[in-house]
């Protein structure tokens, strides 16, 4: 089973976003995030305003809550505007949940 968590920004302007990314840069990922498998950042395509992290886990090592390591980027992030935050189960091909033995 693969998880993904999704943290996604709504700034209120291009500044408030690149203010965002900066301290995402100096953030130091904490040892007690193990099970990270990569962590990666996307831009909107159409608005500049926008910015998802997402946090590829090892389905070993984390449960179907949002971790401590996502949570800790929320609060970076509130401050420079809107924050949504999910938690993602993989499926198979075939639609069904992956994390469920046939």
């Amino acid at each position: 089973m693969s998880l993904l968590e999704v943290i996604s920004l709504r700034s209120a302007g291009t500044i408030e976003t690149e203010k965002a990314v900066e301290v995402l840069k100096q953030f130091k990922r904490p040892q007690e995030a193990r099970g990270v498998l990569c962590m990666r950042v996307y831009d909107n395509a159409l608005l500049e305003n926008d910015l998802s992290i997402h946090i590829y886990w090892d389905s070993d090592m984390m449960h179907r809550c949002k971790s401590p390591l996502g949570l800790q980027i929320v609060q970076l992030f509130k401050r420079f505007g809107l924050v949504n935050h999910n938690v993602w189960l993989e499926r198979d091909e075939m639609g069904n949940e992956s994390h469920r033995n046939s």
